[in-house]
């Protein structure tokens, strides 16, 4: 039996993205099977909270095979919260067997309630989100003292019993003070983590302005983890031909959102993302591959003539950014909520380009 080297996966799955992208077909999706959670998180892109409607388990058998026969067979599986939905077992082993590689985004605090299931049908990763180091900043972030200790005891029992498990972190004012806590915490057991210091607005057009945290503050995060971080040093070997990627342009869109892959929200709308909002997209009329033949290239495809958003659709530094065309094409944002975002973001892109420069630097000095 031949074994497949990491080239050899790398080039099949580039290969099969590559035949998705060209005939319009979702190689892979991410599924909201619910915005409904357990917390309350202040920089949550799915606020404002309430209790909202689920799709039973009859229409999410539905939208599951009309992936799969869609040529769909990686997903993401979210929230919200997917463990809080009310037939999230009988969801996760229907979607196993048809063959269907899954991951699980949660917060964690359910997890242990269906440790038995995923081993029984396993995830390619499990991805839990910590909000803080503390009950104190989990009661800030997502209002609940009481969840801390819980996922803390839920990640030693995932890692105990061999989950794949990667730990990632929003980074807001409330929390930033934890993050290097957690990054400690994460490298003692040995497990992958991440942070993200780009907080989008909700995308019901709540502002997220109190929780963006300073980029100065952020830029130490970044120089903390310097050394740690050896893509980096790839990445900025490679940077001028990435810039080539983002030819001056009006389209909106410098991503690769729906290009062979799609996101269903919980009302079974097909989107190219998570932050997209575009409309009369639901499963339930049409076919995915309908609606990524005939939506997707009109919406990704959008100009602008915002000399705002032309600016930073068109900055040179773009590939440090968080830069958004979804948001730019969100109907619920205003101009000033546009203006604030641009000016978090471009201020975190500053940093973080600093810090990679920093990086390749400091890694030449230690290869000499």
């Amino acid at each position: 039996m031949h074994i497949c080297s990491r080239q050899e996966t790398s080039d099949l799955f580039d290969k099969l993205f590559a035949k998705s992208e060209a005939d319009r077909l979702p190689y892979s999706a991410s599924m909201e099977i619910t915005k409904n959670c357990n917390f309350k998180c202040i920089q949550c892109y799915n606020s404002p909270h309430s209790v909202s409607p689920e799709l039973s388990f009859e229409k999410l058998k539905y939208i599951v095979d009309q992936l799969v026969d869609n040529n769909c067979f990686s997903m993401v599986v979210t929230g919200g919260e997917p463990l809080v939905h009310r037939d999230f077992e009988k969801f996760w082993e229907y979607t196993y067997k048809k063959g269907v590689l899954l991951t699980l985004f949660t917060n964690g605090f359910l997890a242990d309630q269906y440790l038995d299931l995923l081993e029984k049908y396993p995830p390619l990763l499990i991805e839990i989100t910590l909000y803080g180091f503390s009950d104190k900043t989990y009661q800030k972030v997502t209002g609940r003292a009481d969840a801390f200790d819980r996922v803390m005891k839920n990640i030693g029992e995932i890692k105990r019993r061999n989950f794949n498990l990667m730990l990632k972190s929003m980074v807001l004012k409330q929390n930033i003070q934890d993050i290097v806590d957690i990054y400690h915490f994460a490298k003692k057991q040995n497990i992958t983590y991440r942070f993200d210091p780009f907080v989008h607005p909700s995308k019901f057009g709540d502002d997220k302005s109190h929780t963006l945290a300073d980029p100065r503050d952020i830029a130490g995060l970044f120089k903390f983890v310097r050394d740690e971080q050896s893509d980096i040093v790839d990445f900025m070997t490679k940077v001028d031909r990435y810039r080539e990627c983002f030819v001056r342009s009006k389209n909106l869109y410098s991503c690769n959102a729906g290009r062979a892959n799609v996101f269903i929200d919980y009302l079974g709308n097909v989107q190219p993302c998570a932050s997209t909002c575009m409309p009369d997209t639901s499963i339930f009329k049409r076919s995915v591959s309908d609606i990524m033949t005939n939506d997707f290239p009109k919406w990704l495809t959008k100009e602008s003539d915002d000399e705002s958003a032309l600016k930073c659709r068109n900055c040179q530094d773009i590939m440090f950014c968080a830069w958004c065309g979804a948001i730019e094409t969100h109907p619920l944002y205003s101009n000033e909520l546009k203006d604030r975002w641009r000016k978090q973001i471009c201020g975190i892109a500053k940093v973080r380009k600093k810090y990679m420069e920093e990086a390749l630097e400091h890694a030449g000095k230690r290869k000499n």
